[in-house]
């Protein structure tokens, strides 16, 4: 696999590919960087970064046809999946060790929202004769670590917590929030305002004025904190540091 990038995302889709944009770029001794060209595995579909002749592979996977699109100024984590029909907006972020699964259908996400560590995203397909339904994940939306969403719609300034699952058909409205380790059973629609707690999930109670603000400040702050990880995170090498006799 190859190695990162600051501003731009290409993605890639053969060797052949690869070698025109680092011939492009200028950049051709990334073979060498990277390491012999047996181990670099062109077959799996890389966004690439590019930052002082330093790089990082995030694993952005083709599947019959379809790529994921991502714009320059979102983060994706090196350790994040995400695969097929998906779509993240500028300055979100898709954290480490995260599955997007957008095969059968479409995972949208839009701008300033941050999909934390573990997360896993997948849609619903009518092949199992099932009613069709992609992931959609609106503006400046929060989702926990460790959340669970399959085939659900979460609008504009919403907050999933920690751990939690939302089903097939589920909703969260704007400056709804949904309590860390919920479950939210198909076809729920969590209110604006209200808070939702509990497995199966019930309304707890409505948000106070601070919360729908909290909502609001933690998109913005996971917007800035992604950026800092988009310029200044990179690969290291762990060291054994001997002392002098």
């Amino acid at each position: 696999k190859l190695i990162f990038c600051e501003t731009t995302a290409h993605v890639l889709a053969s060797e052949e590919a690869v070698k025109t944009h680092l011939i492009q770029q200028g950049i051709k001794q990334i073979i060498d960087d990277v390491g012999s060209k047996k181990n670099v595995d062109y077959d799996v579909v890389s966004t690439l970064s590019i930052k002082k002749k330093k790089f990082v592979v995030d694993d952005v996977l083709f599947f019959e046809g379809k790529a994921p699109t991502i714009k320059n100024s979102a983060f994706i984590a090196p350790s994040a999946n995400l695969i097929g029909d998906v779509i993240i907006g500028d300055r979100s972020s898709v954290w480490y060790n995260c599955t997007l699964r957008g095969d059968v259908n479409k995972i949208e996400i839009g701008n300033e929202t941050n999909i934390q560590d573990n997360t896993v995203i997948h849609v619903r397909s009518s092949e199992l004769n099932e009613e069709p339904s992609p992931t959609k994940i609106g503006d400046q939306v929060t989702v926990g670590h460790g959340a669970i969403l399959h085939a659900c719609e979460l609008h504009d300034s919403s907050f999933v917590g920690m751990g939690a699952i939302l089903l097939d058909f589920s909703i969260v409205e704007s400056q709804a929030m949904v309590a860390a380790g919920a479950l939210i059973t198909s076809g729920t629609v969590v209110k604006s305002g209200e808070l939702w707690a509990g497995r199966p999930a019930r309304k707890l109670r409505d948000l106070t004025l601070d919360e729908r603000d909290f909502i609001y400040q933690s998109a913005l702050s996971y917007a800035d904190f992604a950026h800092r990880h988009l310029t200044y995170s990179h690969p290291t090498t762990p060291q054994t540091h001997l002392e002098e006799e």
